[in-house]
C-alpha cells in the first residue's frame, strides 16, 4: 500500500506539470488521500476504495454543483482516482464494489536472471480475492518511509521550483508594475 505522502505527490506533480491551478492541484492531492479514512472506522480498503462508487458520487456531486464548482469537482474525482490506481497495482483493492465481490491486484514486473544465459521473464497477473470489509482490531501501516520520502521528493522537488519560480516571476512582475504607477518623488 503506497503510503499517504506518495498518494499526496503524486497527483499534485501529475496534475501541477500540465498546467492545472494551483489551488485545484492542492485540492486534488487533499482528495487523493480520502480513500484511506476509512481506517478511521477500522477498516481498510473498504467502500472508498471503489471506482464505481468515485464515479456515481463524483456525477452526482457534478451535475448539482457544476455551474460553480464543476472544474474543481472533475480535478478533485482525479487526485482521489489516483489513489485507487496506486492501490490497485500495490495489493488487493475493492475496485469493482458494488458489482463484483472479488478485490482486484495488477501486479506487473520484470525479473532478470543474470548469469548464462541472460534471461529477462516479464510477469503480468490479476490477481483477485474475497473482499473482506471486516473491522480490524489494530492496522500496522507504514506512514512514512525512506522509499516513499525518496520518491515524493523526485516527484515534489521539480513542481515545487517551478511553483516558487512561477510565484517569484509573477511577484516581481507585480513590483515592477507598482513602480511604474507610482514612481518614488
Amino acid at each position: 500500500m503506497p503510503e499517504p505522502l506518495i498518494h499526496f505527490a503524486v497527483p499534485f506533480a501529475s496534475l501541477y506539470m500540465v498546467g492545472v491551478r494551483s489551488r485545484m492541484v492542492l485540492a486534488a492531492s487533499v482528495f487523493a488521500l480520502l480513500p484511506d479514512l476509512d481506517v478511521l472506522l477500522n477498516v481498510h480498503k473498504s467502500i472508498t476504495h471503489s471506482i464505481l462508487l468515485l464515479f456515481l458520487a463524483s456525477f452526482i456531486t457534478y451535475s448539482l454543483l457544476r455551474k460553480k464548482y464543476g472544474e474543481l469537482i472533475l480535478i478533485c474525482s482525479l487526485g482521489f482516482a489516483s489513489h485507487l490506481l496506486l492501490d490497485l497495482f500495490s495489493g488487493y483493492t475493492p475496485i469493482l464494489w458494488p458489482l463484483w465481490d472479488r478485490s482486484v491486484w495488477i501486479s506487473i514486473g520484470l525479473n532478470a536472471q543474470f548469469g548464462n544465459p541472460f534471461i529477462l521473464a516479464p510477469k503480468a497477473d490479476i490477481l483477485t480475492a474475497p473482499i473482506s470489509f471486516e473491522p480490524f482490531q489494530h492496522l500496522d501501516a507504514e506512514v512514512i518511509t525512506s522509499e516513499g520520502i525518496m520518491i515524493s521528493l523526485i516527484l515534489l522537488g521539480p513542481t515545487i521550483l517551478l511553483f516558487l519560480k512561477k510565484y517569484v516571476s509573477q511577484h516581481k512582475n507585480s513590483r515592477s508594475l507598482e513602480m511604474i504607477r507610482s514612481p518614488d518623488s
